[in-house]
């Protein structure tokens, strides 16, 4: 008996599958009214006119399951308040899918559908009252808009969302949680029934209605799981930010850059992730596709590494957020221009090299350097840090952040792109961080004659911040090399000669002028050898270089000119080359 109960429990889950799928092509073949379906606007991604009728086959296809199994959600007064709240929701954006309300019109609606929940005991049960009153209200009302503005390309929204459903679902599921496993797999499984209409190239769209309450269920589940969850407080907090990490990261990056620039981030735009890893060379699939890739490795290691030690759990989830933390922070430095309109308002990158990312970058860094040197404490006292200790910790830590961003700063460790982050570099990260830590010595010995400071925490500090910050530059060499090689597929290469401040300008220009279809490859200063290494260089290479810019043509014997002109090479002048771009 308990078998066949467990087969037709079973079988919900192919039925939403199925259901969706079914529901998504009636809706799609047979829809002809005017009113749900996307206008083409400047300020958007999409070009095209859809049907905006996946959220409403979402919304019928879930709740016909529900349905179903009405009962069983009954006796849980929580999930059974928590899908009222998806009715609201979804209406919520069916309204706004129809008339196009105002952004602050829109978010007032959900703050009194979040506050009408709270009211009748839809909270977290992590802390306090006053504490899980605002988790959960910051936390329903971010997660609802996060995947809101996830929805800014062809399956990604969808995509990310069945993912992290899936993980949350097998999560449930060994902790016992059964229904909330079903409701997570079902959704899931519905999701990807509109997929395979949302799916580049898309011929439906999930809509303010189906992103809205996609976003508001996985924020409920999440709250609803890990106040049921028997693990620790820290991994109930952890795991469900990690999950939903790409979300909340779009978000922040859009609402940190557009402030930047003066704008609302509640606008719509081209500035996304999705947006500009396609800036950076990627298709649109490619870009969907990596990023479902990365919410998988999130969700993978959130499943691992919850029935780990906490101190290894701690460790990776510290790895993970500084991965995700450095990969924000590369995807920030795109700086997103909207074209005039006869340029057909396509977006562009602009230069890295501007004072507010080399802000960001030294802001960073001093995140990182903190973070270091309490690691350092924690490394050297195994953990146990006296109230002495903590006292130190305070006093020194301007002192060290002080001197450890001067001497980068005066290395000229921010003015180097990473893409060209060599040996010659490397040593002057040495000499600035090394320096850093001496002064630092220096000035506490001055100051408090070094009076129960550890001198190993300076040692470990001193390693640590090697590694980390090189580690970082590492980093964004891999990005600036992958990336560079996706863009180099499709525009001619140029090799420049003379020196970094040529570079850098030429560099930027071509950037922000991404019509000239030209891009420079590599950069080699001048010096006697120059020809030579330029020649073996390209010996390596396996596509054809067009160009060679350089500061005077003279600057090569004829022989050397002739043996570029036999290569199909063109030598040309500064002068000559910025005649004719301009």
């Amino acid at each position: 008996m308990q078998e066949l109960e467990n087969m037709t429990e079973f079988m919900y889950y192919p039925a939403a599958l199925g259901l969706s799928i079914v529901i998504n092509y009636i809706l799609y073949r047979t829809w002809k009214f005017d009113i749900l379906k996307s206008a083409v606007r400047t300020d958007r991604w999409g070009s095209k006119v859809v049907p905006l009728t996946g959220g409403l086959a979402v919304f019928t296809s879930f709740f016909i399951i529900c349905l179903l199994r009405w009962q069983v959600i009954w006796d849980s007064p929580k999930l059974a308040i928590a899908l009222g709240g998806g009715i609201l929701m979804f209406f919520l954006g069916l309204i706004d899918d129809i008339f196009e309300l105002e952004s602050y019109q829109k978010f007032l609606f959900q703050i009194i559908i979040v506050l009408l929940l709270i009211f009748l005991g839809l909270k977290a049960s992590l802390f306090g009252k006053p504490w899980n009153y605002i988790i959960t209200f910051t936390w329903m009302l971010g997660i609802t808009n996060a995947f809101n503005l996830l929805d800014n390309m062809d399956g990604l929204a969808a995509g990310i969302a069945s993912i992290s459903l899936i993980f949350l679902g097998l999560s449930f599921y060994s902790e016992g949680l059964l229904l909330l496993t079903f409701m997570s797999l079902t959704y899931a499984l519905v999701l990807l029934g509109f997929l395979v209409f949302n799916f580049n190239p898309a011929r439906v769209y999930l809509g303010d209605s189906g992103a809205l309450l996609t976003g508001y269920f996985l924020s409920v589940l999440t709250l609803l799981g890990s106040s049921s969850s028997g693990k620790s407080l820290f991994v109930s907090i952890i795991f469900p930010l990690l999950i939903m990490l790409i979300p909340i990261l779009d978000t922040t990056l859009v609402s940190i850059t557009r402030r930047m620039r003066g704008q609302s981030p509640f606008l719509g735009g081209k500035d996304h992730l999705s947006h500009r890893l396609v800036i950076l060379g990627m298709t649109e699939r490619q870009a969907v596709l990596f990023l479902y890739g990365v919410s998988i490795l999130l969700g993978g290691s959130t499943i691992v590494f919850s029935t780990t030690s906490p101190l290894l759990s701690i460790f990776v989830y510290f790895l993970i957020s500084l991965f995700i933390l450095l990969f924000g922070v590369y995807m920030g430095k795109i700086k997103i221009l909207q074209q005039q309109e006869n340029s057909g308002g396509s977006a562009v990158i602009s230069t890295n090299f501007l004072y507010k990312t080399r802000v960001l970058h030294i802001l960073v860094d001093l995140f990182l350097f903190a973070l270091i040197y309490y690691f350092s404490y924690l490394i050297r006292f195994e953990g146990l840090i006296s109230k002495s200790s903590i006292r130190l910790f305070v006093e020194s830590i301007p002192i060290i952040l002080f001197f450890k961003i001067i001497f980068l700063y005066t290395f000229n460790v921010y003015k180097i792109e990473s893409r060209y982050f060599a040996i010659k570099d490397a040593l002057n990260l040495f000499r600035s961080i090394t320096l850093g830590s001496v002064f630092t010595i220096i000035t506490l010995t001055f100051l408090a004659r070094f009076q129960g400071y550890s001198r190993a925490v300076f040692m470990i500090d001193w390693m640590l911040s090697l590694i980390v910050i090189g580690g970082v530059k590492v980093f964004y060499r891999i990005f600036d090399e992958l990336f560079y090689s996706i863009q180099a597929k499709k525009k001619e290469k140029i090799i420049l000669v003379g020196n970094r401040r040529t570079y850098q300008a030429v560099n930027a220009y071509l950037k922000l002028k991404s019509n000239l279809n030209l891009m420079v490859i590599r950069f080699f200063p001048l010096t006697d050898f120059v020809y030579d290494v330029m020649m073996k260089y390209m010996e390596k290479l396996n596509f054809p270089i067009a160009m060679i810019l350089v500061e005077e043509k003279g600057m090569f014997s004829v022989e050397q000119t002739k043996r570029l002109e036999e290569k199909g090479i063109a030598l040309v002048d500064e002068k000559a080359f910025f005649s004719k771009i301009l």
